[in-house]
């Protein structure tokens, strides 16, 4: 019928409120990795209006990959807008970001002091638990490397935040470790 025609067209063209919410909040996320340096507003901010945001967006990202239905909410530009500040698709739990968080940070520390990011349990015994949880990333990345997209895979955004603080991600023994 023309009136469910009219409804879809209407549907997968965003509305100027929608396209002039999307672009205010847009700007609000790149604010907020100017100022925390990553764009996971989910597990820090609960009660923003960023926060709730991105989980409309990671809904209506879901459904309009997967064809549920017409998404006015999601198109390609915006996909494209997103994904070039780093927005995260898929959230693992609080806590497991979180934890992620913490390592990182500790891992920042870490860089700090000894000016590289290259631990391993043989290299720095003293920070035993740092190295497991490198040991652990790169488990992670291989799984991923392997075209694991889930489970215990790590994420695009989480590598790209390691190597950016130098991460090596070679899973074998280094010659100067070898003896």
């Amino acid at each position: 019928s023309k009136s469910t025609e009219k409804r879809n067209k209407a549907a997968s063209i965003p509305s100027e409120m929608n396209e002039k919410l999307f672009n205010e909040r847009l700007d609000m996320l790149r604010e907020f990795k100017k100022i925390h340096g990553h764009v996971n507003v989910s597990y820090t901010f609960k009660n923003s209006p960023l926060f709730n945001w991105s989980g409309k967006v990671r809904k209506a990202y879901r459904q309009w990959k997967a064809g549920e239905k017409p998404c006015h909410f999601m198109n390609d530009e915006r996909v494209k807008q997103l994904e070039e500040i780093g927005f995260i698709w898929e959230v693992k739990s609080p806590i497991m970001q979180k934890r992620f968080e913490k390592r990182l940070n500790e891992l920042r520390e870490f860089r700090k002091e000894y000016g590289h990011v290259d631990l391993t349990l043989k290299s720095h015994p003293e920070h035993k638990s740092l190295a497991i949880w490198c040991k652990n990333i790169k488990a992670a990345y291989k799984t991923r490397m392997q075209g694991d997209r889930h489970s215990h895979a790590i994420s695009e955004e989480k590598i790209k935040r390691l190597e950016e603080l130098g991460f090596n991600w070679n899973l074998k023994k280094r010659k100067s470790q070898a003896k």
